[in-house]
C-alpha cells in the first residue's frame, strides 16, 4: 500500500498525519484525498507539491504511483 502523509493545513483538513492506500495513478490519489478530508483537502491538493519518495511532484506531473511509495503532500507554507 502506498502511505500519503499530511503536513501543515493538509494534516489540519485530513485530520491524520497518514494513511495507507491502493492507487496506482493521480486521479486515485485525488479521489483517496477526496475521501479522507473536505472540499479544502482537495482544493489544496491542487496547489501543493507532493514528494514521492523524496523527489518533487505537482500534482499535475504525477503519473504512475507504486504500492510502495511515500507520497508526501505539502502545502505551500506561509514564510517571510
Amino acid at each position: 500500500m502506498a502511505l500519503i502523509k499530511f503536513y501543515a493545513a493538509a494534516r489540519q483538513f485530513a485530520k491524520q498525519r497518514e494513511i495507507e492506500v491502493m492507487i496506482s495513478n493521480k486521479d486515485e490519489l485525488f479521489s483517496e484525498l477526496n475521501n479522507v478530508g473536505s472540499s479544502q483537502l482537495t482544493k489544496l491538493a491542487e496547489i501543493s507539491t507532493f514528494l514521492i519518495n523524496g523527489k518533487r511532484f505537482s500534482l499535475d506531473e504525477i503519473n504512475e504511483i507504486r504500492n510502495s511509495d511515500v507520497i508526501e503532500m505539502l502545502p505551500p507554507f506561509a514564510g517571510g
